[in-house]
């Protein structure tokens, strides 16, 4: 594979598992063909059309297999070339339902674009015996491009329910539900939010909390909005990594409220969270 090809693997971050659906070939045997009884050559058509040439084709199905491998490796998939199709989809169903999300920070800062080897292993125990680790072999060490800043209809998309779960801003929330109120508590990771210094010389970060009621057909029935505030001095700003920003919000619950989407938006960033929240029925 060319470099500029597992570049554009390497951004696009999923697992492929490529399948070779003509299947194992059966192979060409020397001296077999009524054309060619040296086996360069597989009569097809009028006798003595030597219009495939089984050295050169047998060389292309092994470079598009290596093609292949290689493609998933670089992504953390599995090739596969065998006569059982729906076999092969079904285990790459199934490995793909099924995995473990490893992350760590390279020691290596220096983001020069290089190649950059992954190596994972297991201790051996009795119990895996024959097991084999499936993940992508590397990385190039490069500087993520820049991305847009998220708008406000993002958000308001982001808060329909049943959204995807976005996950720029960081946030835990408690509610407590009693007949016709919710008491919701906001639990934001400071580190996922942007503190930018004011004319007073602090660090501020401005923060929307919004809370959207749908009642069990999915339908929006209500929503509440607050917005908060929270500022350090430069002394208080190094404990921002493990800070949390806390808010609490009181909503009077509409009839038939059945579930609450809640988000929390960066104002300067556009960068937010959503959670889901189903309400209890008594």
């Amino acid at each position: 594979m060319q470099e500029n090809t597992d570049k554009e693997l390497e951004s696009a971050r999923v697992a492929i598992y490529p399948i070779d659906v003509r299947g194992v070939a059966v192979p060409d045997i020397a001296g077999e063909t009524t054309a060619d009884t040296t086996g360069n050559f597989l009569t097809m058509g009028k006798y003595g059309d030597k219009s495939i040439n089984v050295t050169k084709d047998d060389q292309l199905v092994a470079s598009q297999q290596t093609e292949m491998r290689d493609i998933a490796g670089a992504t953390g998939g599995v090739a596969r070339f065998n006569n059982n199709i729906a076999r092969s989809l079904q285990e790459d169903f199934n490995q793909g339902r099924s995995y473990y999300t490893i992350s760590y920070t390279p020691s290596n800062s220096a983001w020069h674009g290089g190649y950059r080897r992954i190596n994972l292993s297991l201790e051996p125990t009795p119990q895996q015996q024959g097991d084999q680790l499936i993940y992508r072999k590397g990385y190039y060490a490069k500087d993520p491009p820049p991305q847009p800043t998220p708008t406000a209809d993002q958000f308001k998309t982001a808060m329909q329910h049943g959204a995807p779960a976005a996950t720029s801003v960081l946030f835990s929330a408690k509610v407590s539900k009693s007949a016709h109120s919710a008491d919701v508590g906001f639990a934001i990771e400071a580190s996922t939010i942007h503190y930018q210094p004011d004319a007073s010389g602090k660090f501020v970060a401005d923060i929307d909390c919004a809370i959207l009621e749908y009642n069990a057909a999915g339908k929006q029935i209500a929503n509440s909005l607050i917005r908060i505030t929270s500022s350090v001095s430069p002394d208080q700003r190094p404990a921002l990594t493990n800070g949390i920003v806390r808010a609490k919000q009181t909503i009077t619950l509409k009839s038939g409220a059945a579930s609450l989407v809640l988000g929390v938006r960066d104002q300067s960033t556009g960068n937010f969270g959503n959670l889901e929240v189903a309400l209890a029925t008594r």
